[in-house]
């Protein structure tokens, strides 16, 4: 089996505007040629996502920026799942697709507004990372 090997160029893509209180989906297909599947030894793939702004309030009103403009606390991301975690979240299928499922859960915690996401692929044999896909992903509230 061939390792990944991607020198195309960061592709950045603005999403479709989604819900906060719908799973959001992306099917993500690798035009990476010789790749004929995934090696769970030494393939990972992790995505990330960060809001431009998150606030709540549980014992006092909180509020974050991302980038944390000034907060030494709060480094990016905000939230990411991988491929290893078993989550279900990111899955590998055959032969180059990657599939990309966000609960609603996760989606409602970082409320509406501008999300900046980052899908990443790491070599667990050589620590090798190439960011695949750089995006934007426009939030709008709901209700439920």
């Amino acid at each position: 089996m061939s390792t990944l090997s991607y020198d195309g160029g960061v592709k950045q893509v603005m999403f479709a505007t989604a819900s906060t209180t719908s799973d959001w989906r992306m099917p993500y297909k690798l035009l990476v040629p010789e790749i004929y599947g995934w090696d769970e030894e030494t393939d990972q793939v992790v995505i990330a996502m960060s809001p431009d702004y998150v606030s709540w309030d549980d014992y006092g009103f909180r509020a974050r920026s991302s980038p944390p403009y000034g907060n030494v606390n709060g480094y990016p991301p905000y939230w990411q799942a991988s491929s290893d975690d078993d989550s279900g979240i990111v899955t590998l299928v055959d032969p180059n697709q990657i599939n990309v499922l966000v609960p609603y859960g996760t989606m409602r915690q970082m409320g509406p507004g501008g999300v900046n996401v980052e899908i990443q692929y790491r070599q667990k044999d050589t620590g090798s990372r190439s960011t695949l896909l750089l995006g934007r992903l426009p939030l709008v509230g709901g209700q439920f």
